[in-house]
């Protein structure tokens, strides 16, 4: 700096000449890109018009599919102008990316409704769907071939019945309906060995309808947490009863009858569940409540569980002691991460936080006013309302006693990325980086357990 101010002075410029000549340089290097770029859009308007469309419509879906969430419907208007669309949809679902990988399905699911003679051409990407590691994505594929290929589904429900997730298990009983297919049976009566009491009382209502035969189980007996509460339960002791009883039951029975239900091979008792796919995620960094500033890679070596939530969500509240339970449980292999989404697009500083509805009711509303001042909406300052923001998610992380990492994305650019819009939304990414599973919603302790399990973590020392 010294040696350039010397030479300023031999030349005879001073600082505030310099200055200016900076600024006329800068100025000639803006003028010529804004030139290249305004040039560019000109070419490519003209290209268009004159029968380039085709080109054009392919730059404008790699601009899109560029981004972190693209739009919908510009997604839809390209793909519908083109008379190739399976190229596109499949691209979009290269990307290997969440909100790309949901907004192909159900481009297809759209697309079938107008054209169903092409669901042979996107009967590939509907089969990686229904194993996919987005549920939604599973979810939807499975009521695409409930419409449009109930002979499809039925091969694809047995594998979906053994997943290690709750929630597509309980899906694919779903689909299961008033078929009175006796090949069924032997599956169902697998499920009543489920670990899980609600998948055990669906069995036991199916096996009922095939069969006639009733030995008590009921879907009341299943129900372990009511609604309202916060706090996990266990069975009582009559629901415990009546599916030891049940089981038992129909245990007896199907040692003596089994042999009148043959099997086919597509119901084998060796059918595996799908393997989800190991899907690319990009690195980012979130702000911590604390200050600090994490990076994903950070916990490479271990399982990360990003759970995006708010502080206005009920059913946020309602998995947060899961959480709590497997941040002891995995103390060296998994990393959980709440995500507070407070103060992005919809998720703004004006919802009533969980945490303080409840301590108005037990404290009353204007002691509560009074310590945290709920009513100060004012709009004026955003340095005031990220402080806002800031004290509802540490009232909450007091109040829940959250032993876990807690990060803030008000900009919801973390929560884009992984179609977070839903809450509350679960990813769960492997030791390796890779995203493994993505679904809205709490699951059970097992189902944790299971899932972890099939991604490499080791199962903890100690369950409680």
């Amino acid at each position: 700096m010294a040696f350039q101010q010397t030479a300023n002075r031999k030349l005879g410029i001073n600082d505030c000449q310099c200055s200016l000549m900076l600024h006329s340089d800068l100025a000639v290097i803006m003028n010529r890109r804004l030139t290249i770029l305004i040039l560019l859009c000109v070419g490519l308007g003209v290209f268009a018009f004159l029968g380039g469309s085709g080109v054009s419509r392919l730059l404008t879906f790699q601009l899109l599919i560029r981004q972190e969430a693209p739009s919908e419907e510009a997604l839809f208007d390209i793909i519908s102008s083109t008379a190739e669309p399976d190229a596109y949809l499949q691209s979009l679902w290269d990307t290997g990316k969440i909100p790309h990988r949901h907004l192909t399905i159900k481009l297809i699911h759209q697309r079938l409704f107008s054209h169903p003679e092409d669901l042979s051409i996107y009967g590939r990407l509907i089969q990686e769907a229904v194993a996919d590691a987005d549920f939604a994505n599973r979810e939807l594929a499975m009521g695409i071939l409930d419409v449009k290929d109930p002979e499809k589904l039925r091969d694809v429900v047995p594998r979906s019945l053994r997943d290690s997730d709750q929630g597509t298990r309980l899906r694919a009983l779903q689909y299961v309906k008033v078929t009175e297919d006796a090949r069924w049976i032997p599956e169902f009566m697998r499920l009543l060995d489920d670990p899980d009491e609600m998948i055990v009382a669906h069995a036991a209502s199916k096996l009922r309808q095939w069969t006639g035969e009733d030995f008590g189980i009921r879907m009341m007996h299943a129900i372990t947490r009511l609604p309202q509460t916060n706090q996990p339960a266990s069975l009582n002791n009559e629901q415990e009863i009546a599916f030891s009883m049940g089981i038992a039951g129909w245990k007896q029975w199907w040692h003596s009858g089994k042999h009148d239900y043959p099997v086919s091979n597509q119901w084998e008792s060796d059918t595996e569940p799908y393997v989800t796919p190991a899907l690319p995620v990009e690195d980012f960094e979130v702000g911590m409540l604390d200050g600090s500033t994490k990076r994903l890679s950070d916990f490479r070596g271990k399982a990360v569980l990003l759970n995006f939530w708010t502080t206005w969500c009920s059913a946020c509240m309602t998995e947060m002691p899961d959480l709590n339970q497997l941040h002891d449980l995995y103390p060296d292999n998994l990393k959980v991460i709440g995500i507070s989404l407070d103060g992005g697009e919809d998720h703004g500083h004006e919802h009533a936080s969980v945490v303080d509805i409840e301590e108005a009711r037990e404290a009353g509303l204007e002691a509560v006013e009074s310590e945290y001042g709920l009513h100060d909406h004012s709009h004026q300052e955003h340095a005031h309302d990220d402080e806002k923001i800031k004290k509802k998610i540490e009232r909450v992380v007091r109040k829940k006693d959250l032993k876990y990492l807690i990060g803030m994305d008000s900009g919801f650019e973390i929560g884009n990325r992984f179609n977070g819009q839903e809450l509350p939304t679960n990813v769960l990414i492997d030791p390796q980086g890779k995203l493994r599973r993505r679904f809205v919603g709490a699951r059970p302790l097992h189902s944790w357990k299971a899932m972890l399990k099939d991604i490499g973590v080791p199962e903890p020392p100690y369950s409680n």
